[in-house]
């Protein structure tokens, strides 16, 4: 590759790499408020339009304070060093 079409290529890849995180985030709380409205409308009194997001934000939180915890940041520990012992999985 020459260079201006290798630097536009690793920018590419290197944009689609630091969305990625950010793009899961959205799509799943995106699944979430789908979910949410789809399946506790019908059944529950008290359903109101951005449920979803306050459910996801309520579970990105409980879930960063357990990973912040003492015993949170052992499991971490324990399931990154069980990940670095998998082929491919040290990798990741």
């Amino acid at each position: 590759m020459t260079g201006p079409s290798r630097h536009l290529t690793r920018c590419f890849v290197a944009g689609i790499v630091a969305l990625l995180p950010f793009g899961g985030t959205v799509l799943g709380i995106l699944w979430l408020e789908t979910t949410l409205s789809e399946s506790w409308r019908a059944h529950v009194p008290f359903y109101f339009p951005g449920l979803g997001l306050l459910a996801a934000l309520v579970a990105i939180y409980l879930t960063g304070l357990f990973v912040t915890s003492f015993f949170g940041r052992w499991l971490w520990r324990r399931v990154d060093r069980w990940l670095e012992n998998l082929p491919l999985g040290g990798t990741l």
